[in-house]
């Protein structure tokens, strides 16, 4: 019991460093995560243990359908209301979906949204974005953008783009997260990109790869950005979020 409590005790102080100024409490069923010490103030008796991974060498997904060419996890995997995984995967240009109940085991569900290669009916949802990053939105209160997508458009002959002018990070909606609505673009230029949202705000936040200049060493590198937006319309300037240094030229 003391040890019990000296944890709670722990977790409690460490929360109050997490939590934003903003909000006063900590939402239910959300974990803290502490995958450094940055919002410890201070630990005492206690340690950081790191468990090795293990890995399964079957593969969860493959590329068996005549319409799919290749399958690629460039995209998101996310829990649906009734507790079933749902996985929006890429096949170049394509975002497709695999369905899971235990996240080992994936089956593709059949739609008619879009005809592929001769097939009208199969899990093809989109088409037109390279490494799709898509989250069920808890906070919009419009059902009809229940689910937000952020994909990026590349100059290759399966985007339909052979425009440079045209390449970039591209933004839609959904209600079912099978149905999408036509895209818009919200950032330029193009590599792969991951979206999440803060749990406290709602707020969005795009990472992605922008080439850029690093500094006179070097010249354009593959650098992550994040851009910032609280309705899904209006995305603040992209700012560096993680780029290389010495360590990884090493």
């Amino acid at each position: 019991m003391r040890f019990a409590k000296s944890v709670l005790a722990f977790a409690s102080l460490c929360a109050s460093y997490m939590v934003p100024a903003s909000v006063p409490t900590l939402r239910p069923g959300l974990p803290l995560i502490f995958p450094d010490d940055a919002n410890i103030e201070t630990r005492t008796n206690a340690v950081r243990v790191f468990h090795v991974a293990t890995c399964d060498r079957n593969p969860a997904l493959v590329a068996d359908r005549p319409w799919e060419g290749v399958a690629h996890v460039y995209g998101s995997v996310n829990q649906e209301p009734d507790g079933t995984w749902r996985m929006w995967y890429n096949a170049w240009s394509m975002t497709l979906v695999a369905d899971s109940k235990d996240g080992k085991t994936w089956t593709k569900p059949i739609f008619n949204v879009h005809n592929v290669k001769g097939h009208p009916t199969n899990n093809v949802v989109f088409i037109g974005h390279h490494s799709p990053a898509v989250i069920r939105d808890p906070f919009d209160k419009d059902p009809s953008r229940r689910y937000k997508c952020v994909g990026a458009r590349l100059v290759m002959p399966s985007f339909g783009v052979v425009d440079r002018k045209q390449t970039g990070y591209y933004a839609a909606t959904s209600p079912d997260g099978v149905h999408w609505s036509r895209d818009r673009k919200i950032l330029d230029c193009c590599d792969t990109v991951t979206m999440a949202q803060n749990p406290y705000t709602g707020e969005y936040l795009v990472y992605h790869k922008v080439l850029a200049p690093l500094d006179q060493r070097y010249e354009e590198r593959r650098i992550v950005w994040v851009s910032r937006s609280m309705d899904f319309e209006h995305w603040s300037k992209p700012q560096i979020a993680l780029a290389p240094d010495e360590i990884d030229d090493e």
